[in-house]
């Protein structure tokens, strides 16, 4: 039998949150006992009880005023409604559900340790999505709806009742790893875990604070502690910006990826603040993705005028590393990987606001050992909207719009294309043009060949309209390289 994993459901209270505050677990189960113990009596006899007091009272105090028999009256009238606003509380608590139990095969809501809703399997599950409740309006109204192919409303869960940021992320582990047969609508991710407050004042204003000269000088080395949890194991990779290092993670007891970036130390204190916020945007970006090929974002910190962000340890190869020891990929092979770039940008373009990634090569897609693709770096993505500060990116496979600081989302189609060129051809493709791999290999089906030059035309205007036309025609080619 597969464990059970319990989530709290329902905002809290006040008296709740008193609970949690001040009582053990053993004083909550027997608390919780008593005052349930304590409700039902009042509901059975509370009217009685109250009545039975009442009764002591003398109704003929003052003489025939009626005065005492009015204030009878007024008490019994008291009794009969607090016993009728108890029950009504009661039988309010009693049709909420206080917890979801999950385990690795089905989910399904508890009242008490007895009463338990329906099992709704995950392989029954065909969609995840964000509705409204009619007639009401605010944040109240967003609801968590779990569809079948027999019922499209098996289950809905208002997101105001999953209140913390753990409970949210408990359910989107659940169901990203186990409803392997949903379609899981993008702004599900976004309505449940919003980017979160990273406490960038705190952070920059700790960073612009602090003494100017850093305590190291090198890169860090093997045995090195950052933030009393992270050990550093070895360096992954350096940069002009920094260095990547692997780390073990005490708390978790896992790898994880350190991304180091160098903060300026004796700049004026625009420069240094503006610095901080470029490393405060990367880790924005990465923190509002929620997919299952990109890397997985998990904290930030600065330590001594550097800034860190944790990634997941993804264990694999850069494509471009895989290209250069394995050479250039089969068309099949490419079409296939053009497809799930498709679906990486998708997640980017589909968010709102958009973003634009302007940095889409074969150097920041990490291949695992398992053929998974993922999408690793975000230093430089955008919003979609408006005009970039500046032209970040790699010449080769940067769109001339992007160059002149006007990046869209044909600019990531356009460095999608020059990376399928890389991988078809294993040469870098020539900048600000047009890139048609056939000319380098003549073995390349043309229609292959005629994407991919379709993807880099100068005009964003030639290119596919968006990533997901982009993909449609990739599966077409896919198809077809498949029958050969």
């Amino acid at each position: 039998m597969s464990k059970s994993t319990i989530v709290k459901y329902g905002s809290r209270s006040t008296v709740g949150r008193w609970f949690d505050e001040y009582w053990t677990e053993p004083d909550k189960a027997a608390g919780s006992w008593l005052i349930f113990l304590l409700i039902v009596f009042f509901m059975v006899a509370g009217t009685q009880l109250i009545l039975w007091v009442v009764s002591f009272f003398p109704v003929d105090l003052l003489g025939n005023s009626g005065a005492s028999i009015r204030a009878h009256q007024m008490l019994v009238a008291i009794a009969a409604g607090t016993a009728v606003v108890s029950a009504a509380a009661a039988l309010k608590i009693a049709c909420k559900p206080l917890s979801i139990e999950m385990t690795e095969d089905w989910l399904r809501l508890r009242w008490t340790l007895w009463i338990r809703g329906k099992k709704l399997n995950w392989r029954d599950v065909t969609e995840v999505s964000i509705t409204t409740q009619p007639n009401r309006i605010g944040a109240g109204s967003y609801m968590l709806r779990f569809a079948t192919a027999n019922n499209p409303d098996v289950l809905k869960l208002p997101l105001h009742e999953l209140e913390s940021v753990e409970q949210r992320q408990s359910v989107i582990d659940a169901f990203s790893t186990r409803a392997l047969n949903a379609n899981i609508h993008p702004d599900v991710y976004e309505s449940l875990v919003p980017p979160k407050a990273l406490s960038f004042a705190e952070i920059w204003l700790d960073a612009l604070a602090a003494a100017p000269g850093r305590e190291r000088l090198v890169p860090l080395t093997q045995g090195t502690i950052l933030e009393t949890r992270y050990e550093i194991c070895k360096q992954l990779g350096a940069g002009g910006q920094g260095t990547v290092y692997l780390a073990k993670d005490s708390q978790s007891g896992s790898n994880v990826v350190l991304k180091e970036t160098i903060l300026p130390v004796y700049a004026d204190l625009i420069t240094r603040r503006q610095a901080l916020e470029s490393f405060h945007k990367e880790a924005q970006a990465l923190e509002s993705v929620k997919s299952a090929n990109i890397v997985k974002f998990l904290g930030s910190f600065v330590s001594d005028h550097r800034g860190y962000l944790v990634l997941e340890y993804i264990d694999g190869k850069p494509l471009s590393q895989v290209i250069k020891e394995a050479g250039p990929m089969a068309a099949a092979d490419a079409a296939r990987f053009g497809i799930r770039m498709c679906e990486m940008l998708a997640v980017l373009h589909d968010l709102k606001p958009p973003m634009v990634h302007r940095d889409f090569t074969p150097d920041n897609l990490m291949l695992k050992n398992d053929s998974t693709l993922m999408l690793i770096d975000f230093a430089v993505a955008v919003a979609a909207e408006g005009e970039a500060e500046d032209t970040a990116g790699k010449a080769s496979y940067m769109a001339p719009e992007q160059f002149k600081g006007k990046p869209t989302h044909q600019s990531d189609i356009y460095s999608l294309g020059g990376t399928l060129y890389y991988i078809l051809t294993g040469q870098q493709p020539g900048p600000l043009q047009e890139s048609n791999p056939i000319f380098e290999n003549d073995s390349i089906p043309l229609t292959l060949s005629n994407l991919v030059a379709k993807c880099t035309k100068p005009n964003p205007s030639d290119r596919p309209a968006n990533v997901h036309a982009l993909k449609s025609e990739l599966s077409g080619v896919a198809k077809s390289c498949g029958d050969k």
